[in-house]
């Protein structure tokens, strides 16, 4: 008898497959990146188009079919995350932390802090969402082990790169806040977020 699987997690991306089917790329805590087939969906079947939606949070039961397929068998939404889709800005942010997940990380590869992080994030998300999406990218950058801060420096991959005092402290309150508070009222000097931009763009290269 083929093994059954009953995981949370979160869509990621779907695209068709074949004939009515679709694959869906599925975040779990601790399988990582599951890729999804389903075998027959239809815009009838709301609940279904709905639990294969991006940034749907749900229950998924599903076994191992051919290659690295599994075939969803069943599931239940936990949560839509719409107050995410009513709000373009905040649609926007929350599709790049989903597609920052997609690219960084590989298919069976547990990262249950990352997804807790990403969770936590998306939930807080409409609080300051340009300063949340800077911390979330480079907390993923530091979970990846890509970038780490020593004396007033950012470590990336080895390389050295100074950084000011001011824009030292503001990284540290990024990356090391345990509480939200501290980053709502944050103010990001353009030439820091500039900088983050390119090494998290060289990140995603990799």
């Amino acid at each position: 008898m083929l093994r059954e699987y009953q995981n949370e997690g979160i869509i990621l991306k779907t695209y068709p497959y074949k004939e009515q089917g679709r694959i869906a790329h599925l975040f779990t805590p601790n399988l990582g990146i599951v890729h999804l087939f389903i075998k027959r969906i239809s815009p009838k079947n709301s609940q279904l188009m709905n639990l294969m939606a991006p940034l749907c949070l749900g229950k998924y039961i599903y076994r191992l079919g051919k290659s690295d397929l599994y075939l969803f068998i069943d599931g239940f939404i936990i949560n839509l995350h719409l107050f995410l889709r009513q709000d373009f800005v905040l649609l926007n942010y929350g599709s790049q932390m989903i597609q920052a997940i997609h690219l960084s990380q590989f298919p069976g590869k547990p990262a249950p802090k990352l997804y807790l992080l990403l969770l936590t994030y998306l939930k807080k998300l409409p609080l300051a969402p340009k300063i949340l999406w800077t911390s979330f990218r480079l907390k993923l950058l530091m979970h990846e082990g890509f970038m780490a801060l020593s004396k007033g420096s950012i470590y990336f991959e080895g390389n050295q790169i100074q950084v000011s005092s001011d824009a030292w402290k503001l990284l540290v309150i990024l990356t090391r806040a345990r509480l939200f508070t501290p980053l709502l009222h944050l103010d990001l000097p353009q030439d820091l977020e500039e900088k983050i931009d390119t090494l998290f763009a060289l990140f995603l290269k990799k």
